[in-house]
């Protein structure tokens, strides 16, 4: 009989990090944080070969020391491991790698769930996508809007392809009991109300590490952070971006940048002023 592994698959800044320090807190489980078959996270947030990283997760956080030269060999370890001890192995995919161009990837993203393909024939698969609303993931992500919007829209598309479970980042932090329930019943995971107390959970990649700013990485309790502000032109740019309103169109949420919830002008300013001060600080302690 196969193993069975939960597969999280997450595009970058669309809440993967919470997600993951609350399922990381729920009974019987060991997660693995931003692992693709390209290249995974190392507990000090440094890209590694995906074998390597996953193997310094596993002895940082679990004490686990495994055994293997690639990829696949390391997480069939992994998984002979957690089923022996009753444990139920998460990994959360890097997706990003597989469909935002950049120089992990050579600037030519796959466009395809690498993971899945990889570990199809190792385990049985229970693959869910924690998704959230395009035009945050891209205000919090920046960069050009159009070639975003591009590698945004291919992922979405993928989505649509594999068929799995899609989960909103938006329904875990308006109705977080009810939507880890969920989770908990698409994975076979036990519930536990243990997961409330996630920012005690350091096992994991992502804003958490190296000090980061983000407003994410600060999150103390489950709250919908508000959209961040942008000037009247930015707005028009977003809303008349076919690619990103098609993405949001397939994933079901609203097409066009007013949600009711955004941050106001001064509301920006002071967490502008905030994260410069932040950095600034980093900056005097490592001298």
């Amino acid at each position: 009989m196969k193993m069975r592994i939960v597969v999280v698959i997450n595009f970058s800044r669309s809440g993967g990090t919470l997600l993951t320090r609350i399922l990381g807190m729920l009974p019987d489980i060991v997660i693995a944080s931003e692992i693709n078959p390209l290249l995974g996270a190392t507990p000090e947030n440094q890209a590694a070969a995906p074998a390597l990283a996953l193997k310094r997760q596993m002895e940082a956080w679990y004490g686990i020391s495994l055994f293997g030269e690639n990829f696949v060999d390391v997480v069939r370890n992994l998984a002979d491991r957690c089923n022996d001890s009753g444990k139920q192995l998460i990994i959360r995919d890097w997706t990003h790698l597989d469909f935002r161009k950049g120089k992990h990837n050579g600037w030519r993203p796959t466009y395809r769930f690498r993971i899945i393909e990889e570990l199809n024939n190792l385990a049985e698969l229970v693959p869910f996508a924690f998704v959230r609303d395009a035009i945050d993931v891209y205000l919090s992500s920046g960069g050009d809007l159009k070639d975003f919007a591009s590698d945004y829209l291919a992922y979405t598309r993928e989505l649509v392809k594999l068929g799995a479970p899609i989960v909103k980042y938006e329904d875990l932090v308006s109705q977080p009991d009810k939507t880890v329930k969920r989770i908990c019943d698409i994975c076979d995971l036990r519930y536990s109300e243990d997961y409330k107390n996630f920012s005690t959970n350091r096992k994991c990649t992502g804003d958490i590490q190296l000090g980061r700013t983000s407003r994410g990485g600060r999150q103390q309790s489950i709250c919908l952070l508000p959209r961040k502000w942008v000037s009247k032109q930015r707005r028009a740019q977003i809303n008349a971006c076919r690619d990103l309103v098609q993405a949001n169109r397939l994933l079901g949420y609203p097409l066009t940048y007013s949600n009711g919830n955004t941050e106001t002008f001064c509301q920006m300013v002071l967490r502008r002023i905030r994260n410069k001060v932040e950095t600034l600080k980093r900056q005097i302690y490592k001298e």
